[in-house]
């Protein structure tokens, strides 16, 4: 016959039948063949069917769930498949036996590769390749097709473990084509036991010779060295560089006491980082070996002397005259605190530096310390221009020769008069002070100034009779309550003496 070979089932459903199946298949010689020719037979005990013809046979027998699972595949709905035999149905039929995790995966696999979906089909090579052979084949192929990159994410470096030359192949293809931020990331994260790491650090010895070595290139020679145990070689290359992780290998390897001569590169990388580290282990990097080696950059030298001294104030009262200095060139805005709070400096040194910073405020501070206080009072109002500081400084001092200086000083100055008078009324005398200003001296403000006075006199006369009132009523109450306990009797015994002549109270009889 010519028409196409098929197998149909039919179901009788009244006069007519109704299709419930029908599979086209092909037999050796069906050309050749009539229909008449071909034979249908059933054999109950194996359910399934036999087709014969003058040529070939062919058995039919129930679908199982594997079939059901090639036919997705067929089909390319691969995700139906992989759900098929993730979860199949909970009945005792519909369970794989031919089908694997992995073969279904292969076949997603080799269908992604075919479409061109490589990165797509390289998350599913580890459920797919379970030996080194099959891992080592993949990554060659990959190299072929410069499509390394995709497969390294997911290449295992444990169960399984290729052989040595694969990761060092790998490695090296990396380095050739100069990829050496690639060839970094692998170094970090790799093992050192799956590949030689003398051959690799050979090979990138060869690139490294050039003065413009690549940033990245050198990390990965710190990298190589650390893991060959050579710390100081991985030093070395991390301050070469002035890289940051240069501080994380001085405290993964706790190399506090070997950074002493490299002190002011780390304060040139990260300043804060380096101070951070100096402070946090003064046991190992004392103080004076610090201030030491970094004596020949002041700016440095401030930086670190401040932390400590914000920190503990003691430990570096062998350098406070120093700090003077260094504050007044670099920090001015915080000597004044550093004045107050140090006691060690020597306050002719620091009253001079001051001077020559022209630092006023801190001068009058040191003059005021040495007991210089007119000296003091004269910058103030001269240069200061400040009644208020001058009021308050004199409060401090208490030496009223200072009250008498500042009244003769502000006498001739219309808004320190006014100032003494808004501030120092309970300091000083003001009925002094207003006689001794010039009848023809115009004063701005002196009415609102005045009559200020007069509202805080009469505001202490007020406070001082209501305190006289409550005295008067209290000394009324103790007096009436000492009256009352004198009138009342006190109880006595014929033991009990007299205070004055020393006989008994009272005799019986």
């Amino acid at each position: 016959g010519t028409s196409e070979l098929s197998l149909t089932i039919l179901s009788p459903s009244g006069k007519e039948y109704e299709e419930k199946a029908h599979d086209p298949f092909s037999m050796q010689g069906d050309q050749q063949t009539s229909p008449f020719q071909f034979q249908l037979e059933y054999l109950p005990d194996e359910q399934c069917f036999f087709i014969l013809n003058p040529y070939s046979i062919s058995k039919a027998e129930r679908r199982d769930y594997d079939d059901h699972i090639d036919f997705l595949i067929k089909k390319q709905k691969f995700d139906e498949a992989i759900q098929a035999f993730e979860k199949p149905p909970t009945r005792i039929d519909a369970k794989p036996k031919r089908h694997t995790q992995q073969s279904v995966y292969l076949a997603y696999v080799t269908s992604l590769m075919g479409n061109k979906e490589i990165e797509k089909a390289v998350k599913l090579f580890p459920l797919v390749y379970k030996t080194a052979e099959e891992w080592e084949e993949q990554i060659l192929l990959f190299i072929e097709r410069d499509q390394l990159d995709m497969l390294t994410p997911y290449i295992p470096t444990d169960a399984p473990k290729l052989h040595a030359p694969v990761y060092q192949k790998i490695l090296e293809t990396y380095l050739q084509k100069k990829k050496y931020d690639k060839l970094k990331e692998l170094l970090s994260k790799w093992p050192s036991d799956i590949y030689d790491l003398s051959v690799i650090d050979q090979s990138i010895i060869l690139q490294t010779n050039s003065e413009k070595t690549p940033q990245a290139l050198l990390e990965c020679s710190a990298i190589i060295a650390e893991k060959r145990g050579d710390i100081s070689k991985t030093l070395t290359i991390f301050l070469k560089m002035q890289n940051i992780q240069v501080f994380q290998l001085i405290e993964r390897k706790q190399l506090y006491e070997k950074i002493l001569p490299n002190i002011q590169t780390l304060m040139a990388i990260n300043q804060n980082l380096t101070i951070e580290m100096l402070v946090n282990h003064m046991e190992k990097l004392p103080l004076r070996s610090v201030c030491n080696a970094l004596d020949k950059d002041p700016r440095y030298l401030h930086a670190y002397l401040d932390a400590v001294f914000s920190r503990k104030p003691d430990d570096t009262r062998d350098f406070h005259t120093r700090q003077v200095s260094l504050y007044a060139e670099y920090e001015p805005t915080k000597l004044m605190g550093f004045l107050r709070k140090a006691g060690n400096y020597n306050i002719q040194e620091a009253l001079s530096i001051c001077e020559k910073k022209r630092l006023p405020r801190e001068t009058v501070f040191l003059c005021g310390r040495s007991g210089n206080g007119r000296v003091a009072l004269q910058i103030i109002l001269n240069e200061l221009n400040d009644i208020e500081e001058a009021i308050q400084f004199c409060r401090e001092t208490g030496d009223k020769k200072l009250w008498d200086t500042l009244i003769e000083q502000s006498i001739n100055r219309p808004d320190f008069i006014r100032g003494l008078l808004n501030h120092a009324g309970g300091d000083i005398d003001l009925q002094d002070l207003i006689d001794k200003v010039k009848d023809d001296l115009k004063i701005p403000g002196l009415r609102d100034s005045l009559c200020k006075i007069m509202q805080d006199y009469n505001i202490q006369m007020s406070i001082s009779e209501c305190c006289r009132k409550i005295i008067v009523h209290d000394c009324l109450a103790l007096r009436k309550q000492t009256v009352t306990l004198l009138q009342g009797g006190y109880p006595v015994k014929d033991s009990d003496l007299c205070a004055k002549c020393h006989n008994p109270v009272y005799s019986c009889g």
